[in-house]
């Protein structure tokens, strides 16, 4: 329930979805969105042990503010401890959890994308469909990913 509640809460009605790309080694399942009022919403989901420290690093977009929400044991869409700075948002996301960043700003030129990374993985978001073969969601632009791969 409290999953579901980072989608319809913070990627709102007429939200284009950003297609993603990760890396092959990391765990994390990452979804990105612009939303009609140019917020930026990204959810990302740890699916195992242990907790990581992730970093989202949008490009063409300046970044003013954000705030992180997560889903854990324990933790009911609670506000997560988060760090801006030098247009990047860091947060600690527990084992087995998911966090969303809702990220404000403007954009700043070229095409509205970013990066998410934690330790030892690195993710990505892109307004521009992702090339072939690389991991992730492989869909055109405003067009539905099927989940990894498809």
């Amino acid at each position: 329930l409290w999953v579901f509640a980072h989608w319809s809460r913070f990627v709102r009605p007429g939200a284009i979805r950003l297609g993603t790309s990760r890396s092959s080694s990391t765990p994390l399942k990452l979804s990105a969105f612009k939303n009609p009022d140019a917020t930026l919403s990204v959810q990302i989901i740890n699916p195992g042990s242990p907790a990581q420290n992730v970093t989202v690093a949008p490009n063409g977009f300046v970044l003013e503010s954000a705030i992180g929400y997560v889903s854990a044991q324990g933790t009911d869409f609670e506000v997560l401890d988060i760090t801006v700075s030098g247009g990047q948002v860091t947060g600690n996301m527990p084992a087995y959890s998911m966090v969303t960043f809702v990220l404000s700003g403007s954009a700043g030129g070229g095409t509205t994308t970013g990066t998410a990374s934690s330790t030892a993985t690195s993710t990505s978001t892109s307004s521009t469909p992702t090339s072939p073969g690389s991991s992730g969601c492989t869909t055109a632009k405003y067009g539905q990913c099927g989940g990894d791969g498809e």
